[in-house]
């Protein structure tokens, strides 16, 4: 839970810095747009922060970290998200298991 509070908090400082950083300010910002890879798209704007002078580069810089932060964050609550559907098939295939022993057993009761 505290993960989940400080992963808010970074993302409202994101859209805060965000909101004051001037687009026209970045450089190719249209070229972005095209790039598909997540991580790739990261690198270049870690790029594009060092070439950015004053303070709108740092600011971009703290954008870049911020977002690599929530991209780790999603990461892992995706993978624990696998993990728990993971156990849930498996407990359900149990659940199914014991289901159809349970009516076996009914059956063959009936029949005596």
């Amino acid at each position: 839970m505290a993960l989940f509070k400080e992963f808010h908090v970074v993302a409202g400082e994101v859209e805060n810095v965000a909101s004051k950083l001037v687009m026209k300010d970045i450089p190719d910002f249209d070229a972005l747009l095209k790039i598909e890879s997540p991580n790739a798209l990261l690198e270049r704007l870690e790029e594009l922060a060092e070439e950015v002078p004053g303070d709108n580069g740092d600011k971009l810089s703290s954008i870049v970290i911020a977002l690599k932060i929530q991209a780790e964050g999603r990461r892992w609550i995706i993978n624990e998200l696998r993990e728990t559907l993971d156990q849930l098939r498996m407990d359900l295939q149990y659940v199914l298991l014991d289901l159809e022993a349970t009516r076996r057993e009914r059956d063959e009761l009936a029949k005596q």
